[in-house]
């Protein structure tokens, strides 16, 4: 290609042992690509707007993006070819009988291989011209004091946050069993009605509690198609002073109501 890739990502090529992981990788990248192509068509309207007032304005930030868009939309349709070559190998890998992908004597692989192991790396030097793109076009926009965002982007750490949180309702489970165990003694053994209304209150509360945390975790999850409904786009660009978007704002606030709700969960069973 015609660039210097960046290290956005580290071209640690995994082997590819066996027809699984070639269909694998054939998958993850037409998943990638299709994403990507759908946020750079996204990002095009906006740049247009922006390149207007940019070429009176700022002629230099002008040609910046210009130049930043032409390298990540060549990035994109060197990604679209390479992934044909790649299918077109795999089809031919895939109509060989007793293929075997590593001779297991002399341990060199099957000539096909190489080449797609090749077209592989390409690719993923092809995804840092791209991301790294981004990245650039995210700061030259923060110097005409705007922010562009990249929902895609801003969202997956949001969803890496609460999958580690969610990890922490695994910790209290044991002590979810144990009031159950309680709830279901109170009902066998016919405590008094005081003891039961208050075990049975105690539940409701409790349940009402662990769903709120099952749709905040559920909102977040599919986030993506939440906020582009909203904002009408899976890019967009504001001034950099301007109020935050309203799933922003509403992703903060269900956030810390999440931790709260965790925190006095794992305290409540644990005083059980």
């Amino acid at each position: 290609m015609g660039w210097t890739s960046c290290s956005f990502f580290k071209v640690n090529i995994d082997p590819i042992g066996d027809l699984p992981s070639l269909n694998a990788h054939i998958l993850n990248t037409q998943d990638w690509l299709q994403s990507a192509q759908k946020e750079y068509d996204s990002f095009q309207a906006i740049l247009k707007e922006e390149q207007a007032v940019n070429i009176k304005k700022k002629f230099k930030i002008y040609q910046q993006l210009k130049a930043l868009n032409l390298r990540m939309g060549k990035a994109l349709s060197h990604i679209t070819i390479t992934l044909d070559e790649q299918k077109k190998m795999a089809l031919e890998l895939k109509g060989q009988p007793g293929l075997v992908f590593v001779d297991s004597t002399s341990g060199e692989a099957h000539p096909l291989l190489d080449s797609f192991v090749s077209n592989k790396q390409s690719i993923i030097q092809s995804q840092s011209v791209y991301e790294s793109g981004k990245l650039k076009c995210i700061k030259l926009f923060k110097k005409r004091k705007k922010r562009l965002v990249f929902i895609r982007d801003q969202i997956k750490p949001w969803q890496n946050e609460v999958a580690e949180l969610a990890l922490k309702r695994h910790e209290i489970r044991e002590s979810m069993i144990r009031f159950e165990h309680t709830l279901g003694e109170a009902v066998f053994q016919q405590e008094n009605d005081l003891y039961q209304k208050n075990i049975s209150d105690l539940s409701r509360r409790l349940n009402k509690r662990i769903k709120a945390l099952n749709r905040f975790e559920k909102n977040v999850k599919n986030m993506n198609g939440i906020a582009k409904r909203e904002v009408g786009a899976l890019v967009f660009m504001t001034p950099i002073n301007d109020s935050k978007k309203e799933y922003e704002n509403r992703f903060e606030q269900d956030l810390i109501h999440y931790k709260e709700t965790l925190d006095e969960l794992k305290k409540t069973f644990e005083s059980l």
